[in-house]
């Protein structure tokens, strides 16, 4: 007994392909739609970015330090 939702093999060389007008193609960016410059130069930019992130934290931590030292030093001559 054969399934009735089975297709021979000539049903399937008479099938073919319509395009469809109304169809719309998707609008999204898949990895290939980018080239190699663009990526690399996002790349490069966003190390610039953690770089100079990176540096201003540092710079920032050691503004603090000294600012508590100095007021350290400051109480230390008051009570003396």
């Amino acid at each position: 007994m054969q399934n009735s939702c089975s297709v021979r093999e000539e049903d399937i060389s008479l099938v073919t392909a319509v395009s469809q007008p109304d169809a719309k193609p998707e609008n999204h960016l898949a990895s290939n739609d980018i080239s190699d410059p663009v990526i690399d130069q996002h790349q490069v930019n966003e190390l610039k970015k953690r770089k100079t992130d990176a540096f201003l934290g540092e710079v920032y931590k050691k503004s603090v330090s000294n600012d508590i030292r100095q007021r350290n030093r400051k109480k230390k001559l008051l009570h003396k």
